[in-house]
């Protein structure tokens, strides 16, 4: 499915990567090697003369591939990974994988992982299957001799990717089609319960093992996630049928304190030069500046898809990448939900598809504000994260508090990873910024005496909220000396139907100078 694909790519907030320090490393994801004329099949493909000389320039330049083998036991008191590790994956399990990838593999002697669905190695040659920009046949997809070829060598570790879960599935009743990993079925009215999600994992998963262990004699121990989606229900099925290693579409550096269950990996598109791997791997440009703002549909129309493509088409326009959304309609006392849940009656099962149609047509990940009334109700927030396609919660708690880990552990049982912004009406004690977790960070209000005490070390780890209300041409001289101090993540404490166009200009990722 290209849209999920896609959608992956958009959602994802990327941190610059590199493997500088003692046992890190950084994965690069692979899909369809193509020869140097004929089309891909997809947008991830790059071409085997462009392959060979990321290769060479990873040889040149002091990278070394690392096998899942050196990963594992480096963390298991076996010798340390070298410096500048790098872990080469390939998906899909493609013929390229074989045909041009292989040879690369061994004249390099660069180990890698290779990942094919078993569904799609159940393909007869006259059968087909949607992949990409339409429809490939079973003659596509490498063969089990082929796969065994490459295992023997010692080069290659074979790994699953599901047996049938790279698709998608419906997921709420306006028929928005989301990745199987993670994805409640939505059919005949009602949505999969916990029981018949699970199963279906298991049943899943499992048949990949069998079929995996009856053509190869070894079982996988790596579960590459379709679409790097996951959970932490998923993971622990993976690791109960024998694969505790797994691996994501997090972009990132893979540090010692990485679980294993959660391996970063970097998307390798098509094009690629290697210029742009260079500032991949040596970190020479930041990722794109946090910019917010933050939708109420608690108030639209139970059938609201007229008022969802005006706010789509507002979002188009602003680029904003992250969507703050309300999860209700009214306050504590008189309250309604936009998703199902047995805790709280219900207004609409809306959520779901806002979120989801946020993403795949705005290209902006979607966190929701977690009301006040709501902090202490594990279940409800489980509810949340079961229906609703989101990345993050806003939350009025203290960064690194035990009430903020209890809320991520609850939403991370069905949705993963969920990262966490702390809203606060002032600044925080000068010690926290160093204490934040990774990839949280904390929302404060654009006012004087908090824009004139911003210490250096919240740089990166604060994102600054402007009235929508009051956007005028002294609110993007403000943003524009805010930037020269190295603070550029902006929120907007709404959608506003017209923004001056200066403000656009500095809030406006379509505007943002790139390096």
């Amino acid at each position: 499915m290209r849209q999920i694909l896609l959608i992956v790519l958009a959602a994802a907030i990327s941190r610059p990567l590199g493997a500088t320090d003692a046992g890190s490393f950084v994965a690069l994801c692979y899909h369809e090697v193509t020869g140097d004329t004929p089309e891909a099949y997809s947008s991830t493909a790059i071409s085997v003369r462009d392959l060979a000389a990321q290769f060479a320039w990873l040889q040149a330049n002091g990278y070394h591939p690392v096998s899942i083998e050196a990963i594992v036991a480096s963390r298991n008191g076996g010798p340390a990974l070298p410096e500048h590790a790098i872990l080469l994956t390939f998906d899909d399990g493609l013929a390229s994988v074989h045909q041009r990838v292989f040879p690369l593999l061994k004249l390099f002697k660069y180990p890698a992982v290779v990942a094919p669905v078993g569904s799609w190695m159940d393909l007869a040659p006259n059968e087909s299957v949607s992949y990409g920009e339409g429809q490939v046949s079973g003659a596509a997809f490498v063969s089990w001799s082929q796969l065994r070829e490459m295992q023997q060598s010692g080069l290659v570790e074979v790994a699953s990717h599901s047996y049938r879960l790279h698709l998608g599935l419906v997921g709420n009743p306006m028929g928005n089609v989301e990745p199987a990993a993670i994805t409640r079925v939505y059919a005949d009215g009602r949505y999969e319960t916990d029981d018949a999600y699970v199963g279906r994992l298991r049943a899943d998963l499992g048949r990949a093992r069998e079929q995996m262990l009856g053509h190869m004699q070894v079982a996988p121990r790596v579960m590459v996630w379709p679409y790097g989606r996951s959970n932490r229900t998923s993971q622990q099925v993976a690791a109960s049928l024998g694969m505790p290693v797994g691996l994501t579409l997090e972009d990132g550096v893979n540090t010692p304190q990485t679980p294993l269950a959660t391996l970063r990996r970097h998307l390798v598109q098509n094009p690629m030069a290697l210029t742009a791997l260079a500032e991949i791997l040596r970190q020479t440009w930041p990722s794109d500046p946090r910019r917010s703002v933050r939708i109420d549909p608690g108030d639209w129309p139970v059938a609201g898809e007229a008022r969802l493509s005006v706010t789509l088409e507002q979002l188009v326009a602003l680029k904003p990448n992250l969507v703050f959304i309300s999860p209700r309609q009214g306050d504590a006392a008189h309250q309604a939900t936009l998703f199902p849940t047995a805790r709280l009656p219900m207004r609409a099962d809306l959520l779901n598809r806002i979120g989801w149609q946020i993403e795949s047509r705005a290209g902006a990940a979607v966190y929701v504000d977690l009301p006040a009334d709501w902090l202490g109700d594990m279940d409800l927030v489980g509810d949340l994260a079961r229906q609703v396609n989101l990345s993050g919660l806003s939350v009025p708690l203290v960064p690194g508090s035990m009430a903020a880990e209890q809320l991520r552990h609850a939403a991370e049982r069905w949705r993963w990873p969920i990262h966490l912004v702390y809203v606060m009406q002032g600044l925080p004690d000068p010690g926290l910024w160093s204490r934040l977790p990774d990839d949280d960070w904390i929302r404060l209000p654009a006012r004087d005496d908090v824009l004139a005490g911003l210490p250096d070390a919240a740089r990166g780890h604060v994102m600054l909220q402007f009235d929508a209300t009051r956007l005028t041409p002294a609110t993007a001289r403000q943003m524009r000396a805010l930037k020269a101090r190295g603070f550029g993540d902006f929120a907007i404490d709404g959608l506003p139907t017209a923004v001056p166009d200066e403000v656009r200009r500095e809030f406006s990722l379509r505007d943002e100078p790139r390096p």
